[in-house]
């Protein structure tokens, strides 16, 4: 289904439907592959990068200086939530790039242990039931 942008538009659709499809409140009820929810994860990622290079081209514009920029993951040593399909297209991209999975694999070890049990908490959190 992933090669049939009408079918997914149609699936991203119904996926939008019902936030609790999101939050894992309620189950989507038709079987998505993993191909479809990389291909989405993919989509939705590619307007995150434009709506980032619109950014950049603004900041430049007014002759600033963004201290990020693509790639630089200097910052990223706070844990951030992603859904399964965004965590499916990053394993895949580093897959496709023996060079930066090499850094990630190196620096992950030290990375995991200063976060200790944070991801867990932040998972029991965000699928638990508010009250």
């Amino acid at each position: 289904m992933a090669s049939d942008p009408e079918q997914l538009n149609a699936l991203v659709d119904e996926l939008a439907s019902d936030p609790a499809y999101a939050t894992g409140k309620r189950k989507f009820p038709k079987p998505v592959s993993a191909d479809d929810a990389v291909a989405i994860a993919s989509g939705l990622q590619g307007e995150v990068d434009n709506g980032v290079a619109r950014r950049d081209e603004t900041i430049a514009r007014q002759g600033m200086t963004l201290a990020c920029h693509r790639g630089c993951n200097n910052c990223c040593t706070e844990p951030i939530m992603v859904f399964r399909p965004e965590a499916l297209q990053i394993a895949r991209w580093l897959k496709e790039h023996d060079d930066v999975r090499a850094q990630f694999l190196a620096a992950y070890p030290a990375w995991k242990q200063a976060i200790g049990d944070t991801p867990q908490k932040l998972s029991d959190l965000s699928a638990g039931d508010p009250k």
